[in-house]
């Protein structure tokens, strides 16, 4: 077996040991060192160089290197081995893919960290002129987000295109990925004019794609002049509804023509006729109403309201929507973090020490519809002038611009006064994690305000009346005030049969609450109202003892003696009930009517039945005594000579 095939094999079986006893043999064999130069570092790294063996032969078939097999191994170790040994980052496979686009397939985040620190070229264009973009495109890598934005950090550019003419925007449009497409499009404003994204997704009928493209200002009666088609002819081709009434809502013209007078019109009236039907009705509904809906990333001083807008009432805020660390906050000073905004001071300020791109994360622990935002403010130059409210997926983005707005100069001067609310609204969006990235102040030299509040919803509330096809009900139960969650769920029947007047429809409601308070209200503490008492006699009843728990918790819980096989007379399960409207609200239980038939001294403890690990025990020790027979006789004394002085009173 030759060195190359013995190395292949080594490299197959994952196996480090032999590589390293292969690559490093006896001392006859020569080994001398190269400076070899890599992009990402500073200077170049040392290597060695053997040449009694090929490190970079590659498989007949394949083509693949040994350095290509520990990629899709996915074997890290093996990987900075035969790197360290001088193999050829670069080399491609016989289908021209290097180990940058495998790793970038695979979604292997860690091995395209290390490929880019040896040298990877982000550029490469493998036979069919895919780069490592294209094909992060076409995967499902969980990290593909992160991919994207360390090969843009790394050079690599999006404007290339593969020999199909497509650009890594039109491959994430065609299989759908829609925070790649956002990635892609975020702060490149030259990518509105492409005209191929949106017609491949038109096609498919990736809706949500679309919308994306066009919040991003992408025309919605581009012509793409190879295909001689726009995206509302391909939508109605293609039978894509939800599509095309996308595009209407931007503004896609039914009339519009293309160079062989071709219409969208002309291409629905030619539809099977149920199809055909729908799709005039829609353009001729949109013909009427006209476009509802204005690009999200275009920056706007008004539009036209959507008439999906709704107007929430005031969600209360919650300190721990944000935090003072890197996820949440990229520029601060250290006494004004971007905290103060949600502590309840409008006194406190996010002081900012720029004028543009900053922002602060906040996570609202559950998705949450909002439709309006409050910054409280003053009038000054160092006042925010305008910021972008956006949303994403996860805490590190990528982020999707809901709207850009502009605060004015409103209060005072004074910063000692408190802030002044100024109202934005004009939007529907739901997302657990919002973002305020400021752009500009009124010509301050940094940037500051007191606080932020939000109009909206939990988005739970909604879900609940849509599984139960009953969203008729949901806006009148939320702008009622009951916008929390842990709120709506708490509800008072009466008030709840006020806002739904059906009774069937109030029952199917109530009993999907129940079930929902159930899942969010579980037990998890448990705490003394009041204690049992510390001594009793056999047999007597027990004055009542209560335990405290979670608000809106209705487990039942268990009295039980520990570490004692003593029976509790009297019903030992209680279910928890809320304390009403008082505050703090909590759940109780009580035990009434309890005894004991032995004599001894107990703990008494209580616990919860579905969740035994949760229990409590009471600090002291109960002692049951024996009765005591002289007191009894006196006592009978007592009552024989209280009725004889009743006799004496009577004569």
């Amino acid at each position: 077996m030759g060195k190359e095939e013995e190395l292949f094999k080594i490299v197959h079986n994952n196996d480090e040991k032999k590589l390293q006893k292969l690559l490093l043999p006896e001392k006859e064999f020569q080994i001398r060192k190269v400076d070899v130069p890599t992009s990402g570092t500073l200077g170049g790294r040392i290597r060695m160089q053997v040449v009694h063996v090929d490190i970079n032969c590659q498989e007949n078939d394949t083509g693949y290197t040994p350095l290509i097999i520990s990629v899709l191994n996915g074997n890290k170790e093996i990987m900075e081995t035969l790197l360290f040994y001088s193999a050829n980052v670069n080399l491609a496979d016989s289908k021209g893919n290097s180990p940058l686009h495998l790793a970038a397939f695979m979604g292997r985040l860690d091995i395209v960290y290390l490929l880019l620190r040896h040298g990877a070229k982000v550029n490469t264009q493998n036979s069919d002129g895919n780069t490592p973009m294209h094909v992060i495109c076409q995967s499902r890598a969980d990290d593909s987000v992160q991919l994207m934005s360390t090969l843009s950090k790394a050079g690599a550019d999006s404007t290339l295109q593969n020999k199909k003419g497509e650009l890594p925007l039109d491959v994430a449009a065609m299989y759908n990925r829609k925070e790649l497409v956002s990635c892609l499009m975020d702060g490149e404003t030259r990518m509105a004019g492409n005209t191929s994204a949106i017609i491949e997704a038109a096609i498919r009928g990736h809706s949500e794609i679309v919308r994306l493209l066009l919040d991003f200002g992408v025309n919605p009666n581009c012509l793409n002049r190879e295909r001689n088609t726009c995206a509302l002819h391909e939508a109605t081709r293609f039978l894509r509804i939800k599509a095309a009434e996308e595009l209407l809502k931007y503004g896609a013209d039914p009339d519009k023509e293309t160079s062989n007078h071709e219409t969208p019109y002309n291409i629905a009236s030619q539809l099977p006729p149920v199809k055909s039907k729908e799709f005039l009705q829609l353009f001729d509904e949109y013909k009427t109403k006209g476009q509802t809906e204005m690009p999200k990333f275009v920056m706007v001083t008004s539009r036209k309201p959507s008439v999906d807008v709704k107007d929430y009432p005031l969600i209360v805020t919650d300190p721990s929507w944000t935090k003072n660390s890197p996820d949440y906050c990229n520029a601060c000073t250290a006494n004004n973090p971007n905290t103060n905004l949600l502590d309840g001071n409008l006194r406190t300020f996010w002081v900012i020490p720029a004028i543009t791109e900053a922002w602060t994360v906040f996570d609202l622990h559950s998705i949450h519809t909002l439709t309006g935002v409050f910054i409280y403010g003053w009038s000054n130059p160092q006042m925010v002038k305008t910021f972008e409210l956006q949303t994403a997926d996860d805490i590190r983005g990528p982020w999707t611009t809901v709207g850009v707005f502009t605060c004015s100069l409103k209060g005072s001067q004074n910063a000692k006064d408190p802030g002044v609310p100024q109202k934005f609204t004009g939007f529907t969006s739901k997302s657990q994690f919002w973002r305020m990235n400021i752009k500009s102040n009124h010509g301050g030299q940094c940037t500051c305000f007191q606080a932020v509040e939000f109009n909206g919803t939990d988005h739970r509330i909604i879900e609940l009346f849509e599984q139960l096809n009953l969203q008729k009900y949901s806006d009148s139960v939320i702008k009622s005030g009951y916008n929390n969650y842990r709120k709506f769920l708490l509800i008072e029947e009466a008030i709840l049969r006020n806002l739904i007047t059906d009774e069937n429809d109030f029952d199917k409601i109530f009993q999907e609450m129940k079930k929902s308070r159930k899942k969010e209200f579980s037990l998890t503490t448990l705490k003394w109202e009041k204690l049992p008492v510390r001594c009793l006699d056999v047999g007597e009843t027990l004055p009542s003892i209560v335990v405290k728990a979670d608000t809106g918790c209705t487990e039942l819980v268990e009295v039980f003696v520990k570490d004692s096989k003593a029976e509790l007379n009297g019903e030992a399960r209680v279910q928890l009930c809320s304390n009403g409207n008082s505050s703090p609200q909590y759940s109780t239980a009580v035990f009434k009517d309890m005894s004991f038939n032995s004599v001894g001294t107990y703990t008494v403890c209580v616990k919860g039945v579905e969740h035994p690990d949760v229990s409590i025990s009471c600090p002291h020790t109960l002692e049951i005594k024996p009765k005591n027979k002289l007191t009894k006789e006196v006592e009978k004394s007592f009552q024989d000579i209280e009725s004889m002085l009743e006799g004496l009173q009577d004569l």
